[in-house]
């Protein structure tokens, strides 16, 4: 069962309790309620029992139950909900959490986390050493707009409109505009900014790396209607969208040196397998929005896939390579 908001309270104020002094149940119960006034319905003993065993199952916290000799309820050693002490083995196992956001993330959230695992070391008094690696991501190199993604989430959360300088790869100069932002999203190590213009009744897309300056705007931010980010990108690789483009079938042969990548791997995550071959290809389908990323990803597959339909994909595709061979 849940923690509700009234259980906290309840909670908080037997930690208080039981660390001050020994009491009965009908002692803490009086207590309880009294603590809780106007503020909170009175509580059962039934209550107050479930309450008392949660601490104890739940919490680890040390009670004396009551017995013949001992009628009373207390922590029977030093203790507190507020102050719940943490080893060396804790701190470690943190520390190996932010480097892996580190390496995964990239960005300031992460430095909020190590500052507090600083303080933590400073308050057990752990000496750092370095450590042997035993994990190791990828280095990409980092894109430009990195700094943005803090300042860019706490608007969206916030819901305040921006006034962004930007300038696309075909603008020679950098326009201005309010923004409405309302989701960030990562692909491929380049992250991206979701939301509508002023007036707009559709969303664009922003790539970080082309923001110039961000500063707050004093329009009044209006609230997304125009996607559900929980859904908008199950038809999609990557974050570019066509202009009325609806998902299509596509169907892609596998070929068998590239089938363990593609099983293992898949393409996307409503990829389906349909069909295995005796000479060890098979036949998948994907139900995707054609865009370039789309053709990056099965490009990158070279020799090992062909596209079978829809026909304009495959001819878009098939221009695309008759043109890199005349390279080489």
């Amino acid at each position: 069962m849940p923690v509700t908001k009234s259980q906290d309270l309840r909670i908080e104020i037997l930690d208080e309790l039981l660390d001050a002094r020994k009491w009965t149940f009908q002692e803490l119960l009086d207590r309880v309620n009294q603590r809780l006034g106007d503020s909170q319905p009175f509580i059962s003993k039934r209550t107050l029992l479930r309450d008392l065993n949660y601490l104890i199952d739940k919490k680890d916290a040390p009670i004396h139950r009551p017995e013949k000799s001992d009628n009373f309820y207390y922590y029977t050693r030093k203790f507190s909900l507020k102050n719940i002490p943490i080893d060396e083995d804790d701190l470690a196992s943190l520390k190996n959490a932010i480097q892996i956001l580190k390496a995964v993330d990239n960005f300031t959230l992460s430095q909020d986390v190590e500052y507090i695992t600083r303080k933590l070391e400073n308050r057990i008094n752990v000496e750092t050493y370095d450590q042997q690696i035993y994990i190791q991501f990828e280095r990409h190199t980092t894109s430009q707009g990195g700094e943005y993604i803090y300042e860019l989430l706490e608007a969206i959360k916030s819901k305040n409109v921006l006034r962004l300088s930007y300038q696309p790869y075909t603008h020679p100069q950098p326009s201005e505009k309010n923004v409405h932002p309302y989701l960030l999203k990562e692909f491929r190590n380049r992250w991206f900014l979701i939301g509508r213009e002023e007036n707009a009744s559709r969303i664009t897309i922003y790539a970080l790396d082309r923001i110039k300056r961000i500063r707050p705007s004093s329009v009044s931010y209006v609230e997304n209607t125009l996607f559900n980010p929980s859904d908008y990108f199950n038809n999609l690789i990557g974050v570019s969208i066509p202009e009325n483009a609806i998902p299509e079938k596509v169907e892609i042969k596998v070929y068998k040196h590239a089938k363990p990548y593609v099983l293992s791997k898949p393409i996307h995550l409503n990829q389906e397998v349909v069909r295995y071959f005796k000479d060890g290809s098979m036949l998948i389908h994907l139900n995707l929005i054609l865009n370039y990323e789309l053709k990056s990803v099965l490009l990158s597959y070279g020799d090992g896939l062909e596209i079978r339909r829809p026909i304009l994909l495959r001819e878009e595709l098939k221009k695309t390579i008759m043109g890199m061979a005349e390279f080489y």
